[in-house]
């Protein structure tokens, strides 16, 4: 990131590649505030929430859609909805807002955030297949969810080739989309 504080961080990934748990540290020492998505999904032990997701129902979710209160929303693995609402902040407030997105259009969301005058920057993360099943099994995923996140992940990575930064991590992941030098195996 840059030295100057950014108005959005979004953190975009596939399932189990440490998203939230990128924000929670991120926002652990007060530097930012968590943007916190809505979910159709059911909350995960120890998730909060208004500061992981705001867990809603379907019907919700379908009428703040048609009362444009999200700024994008997208269905995941399994039908589940995920969406952004608008910015609760204006452009050039004095924290960071770190938001976890699902959305595959992430570049997007940043340009049209770019041009209302906010700063984005965006951090993707990756992992290698064995270690993004080993975290969705540990967290409590079922392996009829597993299997269908995995599918999923695939097309996230694909939204993410144009990345050239790829950072590598302490636990062997990395920022950024798998490529040939990986032999195209994950990151």
């Amino acid at each position: 990131m840059s030295s100057s504080v950014s108005n959005i961080v979004f953190i975009v990934g596939p399932p189990g590649a440490g998203k939230t748990t990128l924000a929670g540290e991120i926002c652990k020492e007060g530097a930012c505030r968590r943007w916190a998505s809505w979910t159709t999904r059911e909350p995960r032990d120890g998730e909060v929430e208004g500061e992981d997701y705001f867990f809603v129902t379907t019907a919700e979710f379908e009428n703040a859609i048609s009362e444009d209160r999200l700024l994008e929303h997208m269905r995941g693995p399994e039908e589940i909805l995920y969406g952004l609402p608008r910015p609760p902040f204006k452009p050039g407030s004095d924290f960071s807002h770190v938001a976890i997105v699902a959305v595959v259009s992430v570049d997007e969301l940043a340009q049209r955030l770019r041009r209302e005058e906010y700063t984005v920057e965006i951090v993707r993360l990756d992992a290698p297949d064995a270690v993004l099943r080993d975290r969705m099994i540990s967290r409590g995923d079922s392996l009829d969810s597993v299997q269908k996140r995995e599918s999923y992940i695939i097309r996230e990575r694909e939204a993410g080739r144009d990345v050239e930064a790829r950072v590598p991590t302490p636990n062997g992941s990395r920022l950024g989309p798998p490529d040939d030098r990986d032999g195209g195996a994950g990151c």
